[in-house]
């Protein structure tokens, strides 16, 4: 048989081995693809106002995924060649050179590399259509999406893992040369030692963790050690100490707690010897040296991925909300000439026209005043319902900004500002959201008698232009802005235009960008973590084979087998996904707490929850079949 035949056939006879790596690399070639077809795409670019916040995004996500890729496909390549070392051994053993060894373990990695890439760009010449027409619904960028294949992207891709094939390639040859033949037979059977534990510094890690939250949940509070030291979690500095100290706490309760609590476990005889823990409980206090590390990188890569999930969606579905709210009319024109009213008005197309309305308002330090009577006429110019609003001496009606902005901060701001002493306004009668224009300061309205008082108070002119329904177009925004940004000379001025239909279309193409950017990032991270820890306890399945297989000939049958595998990989699982978990759910609850983000925001992160709990799932079942495969069958058989 040709070494070419005989590689073929390695790769027959452990394709179930295989098939998980094969599914995360086809996962990541179409993303890969995806993302390079979209930083090509012209008409994406055009399309998008701001064209350098959409390439650099996607560039600075293209390069993690490329990093991740490189380090992922060097992890899993160490792994299976790691579980292939006494086969390597046996190969030499029979007269088979180092070279030729090498060769073929070389084929091998192409023919794997091979059905993983075609697959992948089989798959994204398919269903890029689909991800692009998704990327473009998100953004809300109006642009037909006909299907065509980048070949410039299939090009790239290939090269990517082409070049990512070269790395492992290399890793072959050293594992073949760098190892004796009596270290490639016997590295399997290595003596395993118990990792080490200590509940003091398990407990010090929950102390780190603890101290972190108090910090995001309770700012202000005694208790928190951060306000001692004068650091604001806000800052630079915070940030940092904040991620360092969740790193640290999370690795040494996985270190050194998690052993701690196991070994206890298995000192309580009630626990012990019920249900077959004995031997769950024994190999786990065994095999969990060798998984700390990947534990604790998949707990805090699930806490980012999901963390970057929950604020992308935050920040689309907030600024989407609050584009909306800001110019409940079609334009805004602040300080302009009657000149260029009339300009703007001429420019729209005849019959779009819903109303034109201008009011003035009087401001000064952080606080505008605008009269109660004009605020009833530009609520029913707009179509909304009157405020009803009824001023005693001294009252006035503030108008919340955003959703953000909370009455206790705008209370502290009115009580502060010197202008509404000189008005004799001493209290605020209600508050409100519906803001008929977009002021630049914080906003009061205020009795009629009391606009008299205003005399020596700067004047803001807003210019309110609304346009009736499905009449106005990204397109005629950016006309209308060109025209107020130029005078009859063509000459630059100081008029400020501002359109709800481009703020938008640029809020959404912005968030949707984040979101879309994040949302496939994290699925790439999520299947590619479930590959690692798939091939690290199918690599720990061949260690216990005559374990396993002593059982069995003892009367153990494969089921109960099947429930010991079961209860020890359930820990390896599932608990850095809970850790992760529980950072990213407690850190958007401090977000929630500080700033008041809406709860229905948050509907996006718990769909990805509930996926990366199935896709944890499907791995883990995958894993105890394929484990118990390993390790009942008869040495001979293998």
């Amino acid at each position: 048989m040709s070494f070419f035949g005989l590689a073929l056939n390695n790769v027959r006879k452990n394709l179930k081995d295989y098939l998980l790596f094969i599914l995360s690399q086809i996962v990541t070639t179409v993303i890969v693809y995806t993302f390079i077809s979209l930083i090509l795409n012209r008409n994406v670019q055009d399309a998008i106002e701001n064209g350098l916040i959409f390439y650099v995004s996607l560039s600075i996500a293209g390069i993690i995924l490329i990093l991740f890729v490189v380090i992922f496909n060097g992890y899993m390549s160490a792994l299976m060649n790691k579980k292939r070392k006494k086969e390597i051994g046996i190969y030499t053993l029979i007269g088979i050179k180092k070279f030729q060894m090498g060769n073929l373990l070389a084929l091998e990695t192409i023919i794997l590399g091979a059905i993983s890439l075609i697959s992948g760009l089989l798959i994204s010449a398919f269903f890029s259509k689909f991800i692009i027409d998704l990327f473009l619904k998100i953004t809300q960028i109006n642009l037909e999406n006909s299907f065509s294949i980048s070949w410039t992207g299939m090009i790239l891709t290939s090269l990517l893992f082409l070049i990512v094939m070269v790395f492992n390639v290399i890793s072959n040859y050293k594992i073949v040369y760098r190892h004796s033949l009596i270290a490639l037979i016997k590295e399997e059977k290595k003596i395993q030692h118990l990792g080490k534990e200590s509940g003091i510094l398990g407990i010090v890690g929950l102390v780190l963790i603890v101290i972190t939250y108090i910090q995001l949940l309770l700012p202000n509070s005694k208790i928190n050690l951060f306000n001692y030291l004068g650091i604001k979690a806000s800052t630079p500095l915070g940030s940092v100490l904040i991620a360092t100290l969740l790193v640290l706490g999370t690795y040494l309760v996985i270190k050194m707690f998690l052993p701690f609590i196991i070994r206890k476990l298995s000192e309580n005889k009630e626990i012990y010897y019920n249900n077959n823990n004995m031997i769950a409980l024994s190999n786990l206090r065994f095999n969990l040296k060798s998984q700390i590390n990947l534990m604790s990188l998949v707990s805090l890569l699930i806490t980012g991925t999901l963390l970057a999930v929950a604020f992308s969606s935050t920040l689309y579905l907030s600024i989407n909300k609050n584009s909306v709210n800001l110019i409940p009319a079609s334009y805004q024109l602040t300080n302009s000439t009657q000149e260029l009213d009339t300009k703007i008005i001429e420019a729209i197309p005849k019959g779009n026209l819903y109303f034109s309305k201008t009011v003035r308002t009087f401001w000064q330090d952080d606080s505008e005043y605008l009269s109660i009577g004009e605020y009833e006429q530009l609520l029913e110019k707009e179509g909304q319902p009157s405020s009803d609003i009824k001023l005693g001496e001294g009252e006035t009606y503030a108008i919340i900004s955003n959703e953000q902005t909370s009455k206790k901060e705008l209370t502290q701001d009115f009580e502060q500002s010197s202008s509404r002493k000189q008005l004799g306004l001493n209290q605020i009668k209600e508050f409100s959201t519906l803001k008929p224009f977009n002021p630049k300061k914080n906003l009061f309205i205020v009795r009629d008698d009391v606009v008299k008082k205003l005399t020596n108070f700067n004047v803001n002119k807003y210019t309110m232009i609304d346009l009736k329904a499905n009449t106005d177009s990204v397109s005629l925004a950016k006309q209308l802005i060109s025209l107020a940004n130029e005078d009859k000379n063509g000459s630059l001025v100081s008029i400020h235009l501002t359109s709800s239909t481009l703020v938008r279309y640029e809020a959404a193409t912005s968030g949707g960008l984040f979101l879309f950017v994040s949302f496939f990032v994290s699925f790439v991270f999520v299947f590619a973590t479930g590959s690692i820890l798939y091939f690290k306890q199918s690599n720990e399945a061949y260690s216990q084979i005559n374990q396993f297989n002593l059982m069995n000939k003892l009367g153990m049958d494969e089921a109960k087998i099947k429930i010991i595998i079961s209860k020890q990989l359930r820990i390896i699982f599932f608990i850095p996904l809970f850790i992760g978990i529980l950072h990213c759910v407690l850190m958007i609850l401090a977000n929630y707490l500080s700033s008041g983000t809406n709860i229905r925001h948050y509907w996006p992160l718990i769909i990805v929850i509930l996926a990366y709990i199935l896709i944890f799932y499907f791995y883990f079942v995958v894993t105890v079949n394929r484990y118990k495969k390993i390790a009942i069958i008869k040495p001979l058989e293998r």
